[in-house]
């Protein structure tokens, strides 16, 4: 279950939880499961940060810096993840219905049965070297 004091401080302000990230670079953050609809989360360093079965529906996170995060049968259903980054992040089983991912760095990143389309990919910037659901190339 996801961190309360964590998610509190992400909902009230990124500025905060941003410097609060480049002074705690190797504390785990742990937002699994956590209610992040409709969240404005633009340019949130959100690395390597834990939201599996997380439900971000309608999240902002243009920009956001999800390298090496672990999103596993998260809902990110109409999320806005353009120019995101999302380098070896782990989005096993993840719903991206509707998701916009246009210009995101989608390298090395495991699709392995997500919801997730390939208009959806060819919109990134790069998805070289990704592990994609089965069909999709």
């Amino acid at each position: 279950m996801a961190d309360a004091e964590q998610l509190a401080m992400l909902k009230r302000d990124i500025r905060v939880w941003n410097q609060w990230r480049s002074e705690h670079q190797y504390e785990a953050v742990d937002l699994s499961h956590a209610n992040l609809t409709y969240a404005s989360l633009i340019n949130a360093n959100l690395r390597h940060a834990n939201f599996s079965r997380a439900d971000l529906i309608g999240a902002l996170l243009t920009g956001a810096d999800l390298t090496g995060a672990y999103l596993r049968h998260a809902d990110l259903t109409d999320v806005h993840l353009d120019s995101a980054d999302l380098r070896n992040a782990d989005l096993g089983g993840a719903i991206l219905n509707g998701a916009i991912l246009k210009d995101a760095d989608l390298r090395h990143t495991c699709f392995v049965g997500a919801h997730v389309t390939q208009e959806q990919l060819d919109s990134a910037k790069s998805h070289r070297g990704a592990l994609l659901p089965r069909g999709l190339h």
